[in-house]
C-alpha cells in the first residue's frame, strides 16, 4: 500500500520529555486544502498514547503544545476535523517511518512537479516539541529548492513554555514567536526573533509599530495565501541576525465560540505584558 505521508520523528517531546510524540508529514502530493495556507505540505505534532480530542479534554496537549494560552480548548482555532482524521490514519499504519532526508528528497521532487510550493511546520502542536534536527533538513531542502516554509511557536518564553524548556535558538531561523499584543512581541524581538501576534481588534494592531497585517487574514484584504505570500513569506522567521522584516500580526479569529475564549485569553496576557514591560 502506497503511504499517504510519512512518520519523519517518533520519541519523547522535548516539552513534556515523558510522553511519546509522532511528527507526521502529508500532502506532499498537494491535497492539502487550507485555503490560508494553500499548496503547502502540512505537518502535524500528536501524542502517539491517546486521540487529540482526548489530550485536550484532560489538559494533557501540554506535551505538544506547551503552555499555549489556547489550548486545553481555551480558544485553539485549528479545527480538529483534520487532526483526528491524522490520528486515525496513524493508528491505521498508513504514514511509513522515514528519515528526515528522505522526506526532504520527496518534498524536493513535489516542489519542482508544482504540486506543492513548501511546508508548513507545524499545521497542528508546536514544532518546538521536535527536535530541531528533525526539521532542518526538511526546511533548508524546502528552501533550497525555491519553496515556502511557514511556522510558529509558544516556546520562546518561559511564560508559555514547561518548566525547564526553551526552544532550541536555530528555530528562529524558519519558526516567528507566538506573541499576544505589541508589548509581548517587542519581548519576543528582544530574545532574537520575530513574532506573529494575535490582537483583539483591528484598531489595536493597526496602531502597533512594525507589525504588519497577515495578508491571508480579513484584515490583511485576503490579498496572499502562506504560499503566495513574497518571495520568502513573511512568516520564515529570522533568517539571520540582519534580518529586518517586520512582524505580522492577526486579529484573533475562528467560530464564535472559539474566538471568545481566545479574546479573553488574550486580554490577560496583553495586560500582563504591559505590567511587565512598566515595572
Amino acid at each position: 500500500m502506497t503511504p499517504v505521508g510519512f512518520i519523519v520523528y517518533r520519541g519523547p517531546s522535548l516539552i513534556e520529555p515523558g510522553v511519546e510524540i509522532a511528527l507526521v508529514v502529508n500532502c506532499v502530493k498537494g491535497q492539502s486544502n487550507n485555503e490560508k495556507t494553500g499548496p503547502l505540505a502540512q505537518s502535524w505534532i500528536i501524542r502517539t498514547d491517546m486521540h487529540p480530542m482526548d489530550a485536550i479534554r484532560s489538559d494533557m496537549d501540554t506535551a505538544i503544545c506547551g503552555r499555549c494560552p489556547y489550548a486545553g480548548g481555551k480558544g485553539c482555532y485549528v479545527s480538529m476535523q483534520p487532526i483526528s482524521s491524522v490520528w486515525r490514519t496513524m493508528k491505521a499504519g498508513r504514514y511509513a517511518p522515514e528519515t528526515p532526508e528522505a522526506v526532504a528528497a520527496e518534498l524536493v521532487k513535489a516542489i519542482k512537479k508544482g504540486t506543492i510550493r513548501g511546508l508548513r511546520c507545524g499545521s497542528y502542536g508546536d514544532p518546538a516539541a521536535v527536535p530541531a534536527d528533525v526539521w532542518l533538513p526538511l526546511v533548508e531542502a524546502v528552501r533550497q529548492n525555491g519553496g515556502k516554509t511557514t511556522g510558529y511557536t509558544h516556546q520562546w518564553s518561559t511564560d508559555y513554555s514547561n518548566p525547564g524548556y526553551i526552544a532550541d535558538p536555530r528555530l528562529r531561523g524558519f519558526l516567528m514567536a507566538s506573541a499576544h499584543g505589541a508589548e509581548d512581541a517587542k519581548r519576543a524581538n528582544g530574545l532574537g526573533w520575530r513574532s506573529f501576534a494575535t490582537f483583539r481588534s483591528v484598531e489595536e494592531l493597526r496602531a502597533s509599530v512594525r507589525i504588519v497585517a497577515c495578508p491571508a487574514s480579513p484584515e490583511g484584504g485576503e490579498r496572499r495565501s502562506c504560499s503566495t505570500c513574497g518571495v520568502a513569506g513573511m512568516c520564515s522567521g529570522k533568517k539571520t541576525d540582519e534580518d529586518r522584516r517586520a512582524d505580522v500580526g492577526i486579529v484573533v479569529h475562528g467560530t464564535g465560540y472559539v474566538r471568545n475564549r481566545a479574546l479573553k485569553a488574550n486580554t490577560g496576557l496583553m495586560r500582563v505584558a504591559v505590567e511587565a514591560t512598566d515595572t
